[in-house]
């Protein structure tokens, strides 16, 4: 997965290099056809004409004319090329920009991956301490995951995956955050948010899902600025173990 990674990366930038040497060399070709007069041609003759000529009116003259031709070269290479170089740069910002999403988002389903998620669950602890708000995250699992994986196929498996996460899209504000954290686990983060306003949220949320192919189990921890559950790894151990209440409740509930 790394070397193919590697590989590709490789690859894009022997693309964009080919590109501009290309670009370069076409657009240099093109205005020198068109003014019939090449860079390198219009110097020497500048210099030949200073020599040759034995009336310095007459010099002058051919000297003027070899500038101008030679400055018009120039100047539409300059024009050109700096259309092309601006265009370098916005489809090098385009990679980049694609390449820093990638290495946020989960490649199956296109939410946030375990780093990002952690990241932005730490951004939020921050800003909850700061301004004594609310935070609350849910932690979702699927239940028999192994079990359905086995009996349907993992192609099936990576299609309830990505069916659960486009439901959890869906059901949450814009504001929130979900990623995913393991093989079967989301982590979703509710910024000022209560408790009970996330239970009513994960309970549409596990309707929806129980009415297709699998069923989920839910274990939900609220930020307290007085209680233990004031880090990162409080919370979601929190989160976890309630979590595991649920699934000791019989599964496809929330605690």
């Amino acid at each position: 997965m790394i070397k193919e990674l590697m590989y590709k990366r490789i690859f894009n930038w022997l693309i964009v290099l080919l590109l501009v040497a290309t670009v370069s060399w076409s657009c240099y070709s093109y205005v020198s056809a068109k003014s019939e007069v090449k860079t390198f041609d219009a110097a020497l003759a500048i210099v030949s004409n200073l020599v040759s000529e034995k009336s310095p009116i007459l010099a002058l003259e051919s000297v003027f004319n070899n500038l101008f031709n030679l400055a018009l070269i120039q100047v539409f290479i300059f024009l050109i090329l700096t259309v092309c170089l601006l265009f370098l740069l916005w489809f090098l910002f385009r990679i980049y920009v694609i390449e820093k999403r990638n290495g946020l988002l989960d490649s199956l389903t296109e939410i946030y991956n375990r780093k990002a998620i952690l990241l932005g669950l730490k951004h939020e602890l921050t800003r909850a301490r700061d301004f004594n708000h609310r935070l609350t995250i849910a932690i979702l699992d699927i239940d028999y995951f192994r079990r359905y994986n086995s009996v349907n196929g993992s192609t099936e498996g990576n299609r309830v995956l990505k069916k659960i996460a486009r439901i959890i899209e869906k059901e949450i504000r814009q504001t929130d955050l979900v990623g995913r954290i393991g093989g079967e686990e989301f982590l979703i983060i509710f910024p000022e948010t209560s408790k009970q306003m996330v239970f009513n949220i994960c309970e549409k949320i596990r309707r929806e899902i129980q009415a297709s192919d699998v069923t989920v189990s839910m274990g939900i921890s609220e930020f307290d600025q007085g209680l233990h559950v004031r880090r990162k790894d409080s919370l979601i151990l929190d989160a976890d173990k309630r979590l595991y209440l649920a699934k000791l409740a019989g599964r496809n509930t929330i605690r």
